[in-house]
């Protein structure tokens, strides 16, 4: 009796491992690891950017990637294999101790975010800064996005949100006062015809349109439910 158990055990084993191995077959023919990939397809060499502590990335018109990190420096990926310090390629590139975010507007504007500083920006061959004595109402900045049909560039910060317009170099502030949730900005969005939608760090998000007279105004705030609410 013992003997037909230890033979009965064997058997299950290998039982067992052969199912096991034509489950495996079964799922590479049916999940190919190259599915929709030519069979000649080279992959293409990508280097690693030598900074890892990255915070933001924003692709430019140009087939190039920016990414900011927080040692202070602002790399750029060029022809998809090459990655050098931003400061390397432009003149006298701002340095401070942490880049929050970095963003490539459709006019190929170069727009970098701080940790205290506001935001950088540079066109036209040269670089401007925008501090709160002329720019988003906080140093704070956390995310930059631009509007593909306007140009506008939407600055997400501490103090909720500031929008710049290229027509006229002016900016307008979002914030609690005008209607936004309490709590930082974290994220913003344009949509069609320049629809702003903003992620607030505690209240949700709010969408806010233009009126008339060209400024935002912020129409819909919409957030979960808090456990004490």
């Amino acid at each position: 009796a013992l003997r037909s158990d230890i033979q009965g055990n064997i058997v299950n084993k290998k039982v067992s491992a052969f199912l096991f191995f034509l489950s495996a077959v079964c799922m590479t023919l049916a999940f190919p690891t190259n599915a929709g990939q030519p069979a000649d397809t080279k992959k293409q060499p990508f280097q690693s950017c030598k900074d890892r502590c990255i915070t933001s990335v924003s692709a430019t018109g140009k087939n190039e990637l920016l990414a900011a990190a927080e040692d202070g420096s602002v790399w750029i990926l060029e022809k998809g294999t090459t990655w050098s310090k931003l400061g390397e390629s432009l003149p006298d590139c701002p340095k401070t101790k942490d880049y929050t975010a970095v963003h490539c507007d459709p006019s190929g504007r170069i727009w970098i975010g701080t940790v205290d500083r506001g935001v950088y920006v540079y066109g036209k061959s040269k670089w401007k800064q925008y501090s709160v004595l002329n720019g988003p109402a906080s140093s704070r900045i956390y995310q930059i996005a631009s509007s593909n049909k306007s140009g506008r560039v939407a600055i997400a910060h501490a103090c909720g949100v500031s929008v710049w317009s290229p027509a006229d170099d002016r900016w307008q502030d979002i914030s609690t006062l005008k209607g936004l949730p309490q709590g930082a900005a974290r994220s913003v969005a344009f949509g069609d015809k320049d629809v702003l939608y903003v992620a607030m760090e505690w209240g949700g998000f709010a969408k806010c349109l233009l009126n008339a007279s060209g400024n935002y105004v912020v129409t819909t705030v919409s957030r979960a439910k808090w456990f004490f609410d």
